[in-house]
């Protein structure tokens, strides 16, 4: 059982966040901790450290106690920017409230939540006020508004992280340093740019009418932190990067000046293994602008150095590659990655998947993770050949395999593994291949034959068949095609498709008809 009252109840501020007043709860009343003031208000310890990101259920059972120690309702105690009041109506008519943070979520971000973690300051501000202000835990937030110095995560002195403790108000908890003697002289005199402030949150934790800003900041945010990679990993929370601020602040530099982006795109070139594919199209080229009417500036010192966060690599990425080098990992991407960097579409790079292995086990292909320099090695090894004189060259729009009802994926994947002779002709792409003539009739026959034994679309007969729908419908009528039984639309049988293909097409008129 906890404490009947504490001795010092301070009511919250308005710039002050809800985890920032219980570590200022904690100080004032002699505590170590928050741990230490909810045991104290005899509430059960949540498992997460995370304080600025805890759940519903997690501060609604610490209000339940900290209602009760300090003598007041729970709406004075959650007098602060960023813990919302919600109600949830039921259908009988009665209400439950329950509080949550006011922090800004998206699904399908490289960083689904904005409130980081670890714990980050203004160290003139705790000086000169005592308090933890609700934006410093904002993602987007890289520098004080009214001090100009960069936040920090770690003692600039002894450059341990900061913890979640009451020490923190006066001093490292490491090395004691105070931080009434801090000076961030580089960025005293530099004056908040609009696009700083138009990052900042509003009291209620949101950060208005720029939301495709914010997501193309949190995909920068993983790429400039990992630079050599070629896959970005997204995160839920955004893992505990050193000095987070200085990255953040490169980050928005890469955004607003074009410039500034490829003299990073060109740096990280330089220390990138040669790979013959072209990679060019998998990093960050240019901003998006959210509206044409607004430009920012942003005349700030940035930090050119590239950086390497291993943190930012997912653990179960880790654990794919046998060695600790995390650099075996910038060569990782996805299907849909490798497939661009071939020239293909992602449904023809399904064909292709035994000849280049995935380095998971998952079978699912949009988790599937592929070594870009396995593919690049086995490109230039590839040595099968076609005679030029009794070739045809196809692309995944030929018309040709149209009338096979045949992917390019399919043909590519035979010239890959030798079932018909073939060679690339777009190296190092395989956007296009020359094919032997004669063993590619027969593989298009086999995929046709296939394809017919089972019930056709008419988009695909009329494909096939080189006509518009009215036709195959007409062919219908005429009792030459027939309509499959038991569909709820209408397709074509497929037995009836090969018996009037094999009566009007032939093999011979085919390659005729395209030259071959």
């Amino acid at each position: 059982m906890g404490r009947s009252k504490l001795g010092v109840r301070p009511y919250p501020l308005m710039c002050e966040s809800f985890s920032g007043y219980l570590l200022r709860l904690s100080h004032v009343n002699g505590l170590d901790s928050i741990s230490e003031l909810l045991i104290a208000a005899g509430v059960k310890t949540p498992k997460t450290t995370g304080y600025s990101n805890w759940n519903t259920k997690n501060i609604d059972d610490a209000l339940d106690g900290l209602s009760r120690v300090l003598d007041r309702d729970a709406s004075k105690i959650l007098e602060c920017s960023d813990a919302l009041k919600t109600t949830d109506e039921k259908s009988d008519g009665s209400s439950t409230v329950h509080y949550t943070h006011a922090r800004s979520y998206e699904p399908h971000r490289h960083i689904q939540h904005l409130n980081a973690r670890f714990l980050r300051i203004c160290p003139l501000c705790i000086a000169q006020k005592g308090v933890i202000d609700y934006t410093w835990q904002s993602l987007t937030v890289a520098r004080c508004p009214e001090h100009l110095c960069r936040l920090i995560d770690q003692c600039p002195d002894c450059h341990k992280p900061l913890k979640w403790r009451t020490s923190i108000f006066d001093a490292c908890q490491s090395c004691g340093s105070s931080w009434a003697n801090y000076q961030d002289r580089e960025f005293e005199n530099v004056a908040f740019t609009d696009i700083e402030r138009v990052l900042l949150p509003t009291f209620f934790g949101y950060i208005p009418k720029v939301s495709n800003l914010v997501s193309t900041l949190c995909e920068l945010i993983i790429s400039i932190a990992r630079p050599f990679d070629l896959f970005i990993d997204a995160f839920e929370y955004l893992p505990t990067i050193p000095n987070y601020s200085d990255v953040l602040l490169r980050v928005l530099n890469c955004y607003v000046n074009t410039q500034a982006l490829e003299q990073w795109r060109r740096a990280r070139r330089l220390h990138l293994k040669p790979i013959a594919l072209n990679t060019e199209s998998l990093v960050p080229t240019k901003p998006r602008e959210i509206n044409d009417a607004e430009h920012y500036t942003f005349n700030v010192p940035v930090n050119n150095e590239l950086l390497d966060y291993d943190v930012c690599v997912k653990q179960k990425r880790r654990k794919l590659v046998k060695t600790e080098d995390s650099k075996t990992l910038r060569n990782q991407l996805k299907a849909s990655q490798l497939a661009n960097c071939l020239g293909l579409a992602t449904s023809d790079f399904r064909f292709i998947t035994d000849t280049f292995k995935p380095c998971t086990t998952t079978p699912v292909l949009r988790d599937q993770l592929y070594d870009i320099s396995e593919a690049s090695a086995y490109l230039e090894l590839f040595d099968n050949k076609a005679d030029a004189k009794n070739t045809v060259h196809l692309q995944a729009n030929s018309k040709l395999l149209r009338v096979y009802m045949t992917k390019y994926g399919a043909v590519l994947n035979a010239v890959l593994t030798g079932e018909v002779q073939g060679e690339m002709t777009s190296y190092p792409t395989l956007s296009s291949v020359a094919v032997e003539n004669t063993s590619l009739i027969a593989f298009l026959r086999k995929q046709l034959d296939k394809q017919l034994t089972d019930n056709v679309s008419i988009a695909k007969t009329a494909s096939c068949l080189g006509c518009g729908p009215d036709k195959v419908k007409e062919l219908v009528v005429s009792q030459k095609l027939h309509y499959a039984k038991w569909q709820s639309i209408e397709t074509i049988s497929g037995p009836s498709l090969a018996h009037y293909w094999k009566t009007h097409y032939n093999d011979g008129l085919i390659q005729k008809l395209y030259g071959m």
